[in-house]
């Protein structure tokens, strides 16, 4: 739930950031669906590395209980942790099929968020021009 909480919140700044250099430092030369095609460009990137990042801890740990480093793992390496830290590593199903899904959830991540910056950008023009 916590890496869930952090990938939002990470999610949420990237997209704040793209719109901020775009208004400040670029004088809204770059277009809504630019931003949002970087956008998610950049929410399918973190699928990914959070995809290795969970592989390399779940070796790791398996590794923690090989003593002799000869790989194999017999007698005494062998403990209800290290048959657990097994399962996890090699019941990977969902981390082989990230990369694939994790396209997909980047496509409706991309038109989500269109369809929002869009609306933000047309409310924000008419409150502008209300002023004036």
């Amino acid at each position: 739930m916590m890496k869930l909480l952090i990938f939002l919140s990470l999610q949420i700044i990237i997209v704040l950031a793209l719109f901020y250099i775009n208004r400040k430092y670029l004088n809204k030369k770059i277009s809504t669906n630019k931003i949002a095609i970087v956008a998610s460009f950049l929410f399918y990137l973190s699928i990914i590395i959070m995809i290795f990042t969970t592989n390399y801890i779940l070796k790791n740990k398996l590794n923690s209980f090989d003593l002799n480093g000869d790989g194999f793992f017999n007698g005494k390496e062998i403990t209800a942790e290290q048959q657990l830290a097994m399962r996890n590593v090699i019941s990977d199903t969902g981390r082989n099929f990230a990369p694939i899904i994790g396209i997909i959830y980047s496509l409706i991540y991309y038109v989500f968020l269109f369809i929002i910056l869009v609306t933000i950008k047309k409310s924000c023009r008419f409150f502008i021009n209300q002023k004036t």
